[in-house]
């Protein structure tokens, strides 16, 4: 089982549908060995991160990052001209 902030995870969906268990021990090995995720493991992932992180895409750039990211581009325009 493998602990997330939304809860307990000791399975996941294949690709044709199928619930699958994750194997903690097989998960260790796999990081210990150098092993790379099963690529249906590594596309759920990818697909459940994306669900999560595609909202911040769409929310404004906060006023004091804009401030920070004019001051830079000043900087470097400067730094051009000299």
């Amino acid at each position: 089982m493998i602990v997330t902030p939304y809860g307990n995870v000791d399975h996941y969906m294949s690709e044709n549908g199928k619930k699958k268990s994750i194997d903690e021990n097989e998960d260790s090995s796999v990081r210990q060995s150098g092993k790379s995720l099963d690529p249906t493991v590594q596309k759920h992932i990818g697909k459940q991160l994306r669900e999560l992180y595609d909202g911040v895409l769409d929310e404004p750039i906060p006023d004091r990052f804009k401030v920070l990211l004019d001051r830079l581009e000043e900087s470097q325009e400067l730094k051009k001209k000299n």
